[in-house]
């Protein structure tokens, strides 16, 4: 890897670290495989498609049981519903409530300052001066 190639990469790092800490901090979901779920029925909602228990634990790689466990608690805690599938009855739909709503949108309004921070370092050092990275 070049100097270049790792500052990007310590740029991306950076970012990362900063999502976990961020995420770390909101109270609502406690754990990362419930991040994990959230994150997939908000898309999925986002994209017009939907998805289940058997999808997220596909996507997820975690087994049905552990998906299953962490939707009943959002499920209890409100951030999750579930609804039937019109076309298969035995399917059950998950879908996000406002309450998640809300809290993934603070969550994305915390990164805000972070993502552009790095992504303002990620385009200066690729657009740096080749010289520069001689030195």
């Amino acid at each position: 890897m070049n100097k270049q190639d790792l500052l990007i990469y310590s740029s991306i790092t950076d970012l990362l670290v900063a999502i976990q800490d961020n995420r770390l901090r909101f109270d609502a979901l406690r754990q990362p495989v419930q991040w994990e779920i959230a994150f997939h029925i908000e898309q999925a909602e986002l994209t017009n498609n939907s998805i289940d228990i058997s999808g997220i634990s596909a996507l997820t790689n975690h087994s049905r049981n552990t998906i299953k466990k962490q939707v009943s608690a959002l499920t209890e805690a409100g951030y999750v519903t579930t609804v039937t599938d019109p076309n298969d009855n035995r399917r059950k739909i998950l879908r996000s409530t406002e309450k998640l709503r809300s809290e993934l949108e603070k969550f994305a309004k915390s990164l805000s300052p972070t993502i552009t921070r790095a992504s303002y370092e990620i385009q200066n050092r690729i657009w740096a001066d080749p010289a520069e990275d001689s030195n």
